[in-house]
């Protein structure tokens, strides 16, 4: 359904890369929809695009609280998967109020498998004992490190390295240490990050140049998270491992 009224869909495709999904799909109309989310349930984008290619997506902040997606079920040995998904898809996915259009529908299918090309990336930890997968991730560094990791719900991780070149090796940190991880809550009120203060232990075990232009960094960490405005407001971040490209 798209704005209430009911597309037919005409073909559609499920794939995956290690814990990752993806579904396109195209209908009678000229238009077609891609979701992609991981084997955890957790929605990483859904998109649309009518036949003039316009395009709407899921506003990409605190998903679960603005967009609803379920994975039904994942059959590994035969390889299927089931979800069904409602919300509202925006022209800009970060301003709520940007236009917007209204989808919900499901998809029942089963997928193939396909092979990465840098096996493993990713983050993952446990967050107050819940464990956390990220979906996505941005840079705001350049010749630095600054990148920012979230999944479906309120909670960022923040990877700051002062050189992508970090050597291997172990790394004490607080909130004013050049090399660190941090954790963000996105308040719904400002529709902004909350950056917690942090002290830590980061382990770098590995940084290697897999190509001229990318670098791959593989480590661990754990660290307290305090919230600067309610020192109260402490929270555990643990078994914390990642392994990504620059």
């Amino acid at each position: 359904m798209v704005n209430g009224s009911a597309v037919t869909i005409t073909n559609a495709a499920a794939m995956r890369v290690e814990n990752t999904l993806a579904i396109v799909a195209s209908a009678s109309n000229g238009s077609f929809m891609d979701l992609s989310f991981d084997k955890f349930g957790n929605l990483g984008e859904i998109r649309y695009f009518d036949a003039e290619f316009n395009s709407k997506q899921n506003f990409q902040h605190f998903k679960s609280n603005y967009f609803t997606f379920e994975l039904i079920s994942i059959n590994e040995s035969q390889k299927k998967v089931k979800v069904s998904f409602s919300g509202n898809l925006y022209e800009n996915n970060n301003d709520l109020s940007s236009p917007s259009i209204t989808v919900s529908g499901s998809f029942d299918l089963p997928y193939t498998i396909q092979t990465s090309n840098i096996p493993g990336l990713g983050l993952s930890c446990k967050i107050a004992g819940n464990d956390w997968y990220e979906t996505e991730f941005w840079d705001n560094g350049f010749w630095s490190v600054d990148r920012k990791f979230i999944s479906d719900d309120e909670n960022m991780i923040i990877m700051k390295f002062t050189d992508e070149e970090i050597q291997t090796g172990n790394y004490n940190f607080s909130t004013s240490s050049g090399n660190l991880i941090q954790l963000a809550k996105y308040d719904v009120a400002t529709n902004t990050y909350i950056e917690y203060d942090t002290v830590g232990s980061l382990t770098i075990s590995s940084n290697t140049e897999f190509s001229k232009l990318i670098r791959i960094v593989e480590g661990t960490f754990s660290f307290t998270a305090t919230n600067p405005t309610n020192p109260s407001d402490q929270i555990q971040v643990t078994n914390g491992v990642f392994k990504t490209n620059f």
